[in-house]
């Protein structure tokens, strides 16, 4: 039987102001590192409050989160916050877990606005058409890229937008060790946000 897993994505602007403010209540019962009937309702520190629901409610637990064990590994089978990371930008993702494996759809969201994702073969690995999140995103910095997997390795055009422009992209050639970017390319610097746009 399958499960869902949340994970929110974080970047490096969070501090300890913004941890120290954000509290997750855990509707669900924890079964030997097992959470299954699970809702989460997330409070940023604005006070605003999302609710994934996926099953109904059982016991309820508010847990503080720490700057040390903010991230929560609920593995094995189940819903988890595998990775837990949070951001301004309350970037979440959505998805299929089975057999300590993730599956099937995943999809990325803010704030219940679905914003991208993709389907994983029954190993996990990304396959067909994407939109990823980049790395760094967060509100000053929504980066999308948009493009196709074949086995996990990036293959053909990929374009990158920033706030539903594009703003740069180029090609991926699918090669023996992994993925290769081939021809004309404009690349986004690491340091890349609203207010630096190189």
């Amino acid at each position: 039987m399958g499960y869902k897993f949340l994970q929110i994505k974080q970047t490096s602007k969070l501090n300890i102001l913004q941890i120290r403010k954000l509290y997750i209540l855990l509707m669900g019962r924890f079964q030997e590192w097992k959470i299954t009937n699970q809702s989460q309702l997330f409070r940023d520190r604005y006070n605003k409050k999302f609710r994934i629901s996926q099953a109904s409610l059982m016991d309820r637990e508010l847990w503080r989160v720490k700057q040390e064990s903010w991230s929560m590994e609920c593995l094995k089978e189940g819903i988890t916050s595998k990775g837990c990371r949070f951001d301004e930008a309350q970037a979440y993702e959505i998805g299929d877990y089975n057999k300590r494996q993730r599956r099937g759809k995943l999809a990325y969201f803010i704030q219940d606005i679905e914003i991208g994702g993709g389907q994983q073969n029954d190993f996990g690995k990304k396959i067909g058409k994407w939109v990823d999140l980049s790395d760094t995103f967060w509100k000053e910095n929504q980066v999308l890229y948009f493009g196709e997997y074949n086995n996990r390795i990036k293959v053909g055009a990929w374009n990158i937008l920033s706030d539903v422009q594009q703003i740069e992209g180029g090609s991926y050639e699918d090669f023996e060790k992994g993925e290769k970017k081939i021809g004309k390319w404009i690349d986004l610097s690491e340091f890349f946000d609203q207010q630096v746009l190189i």
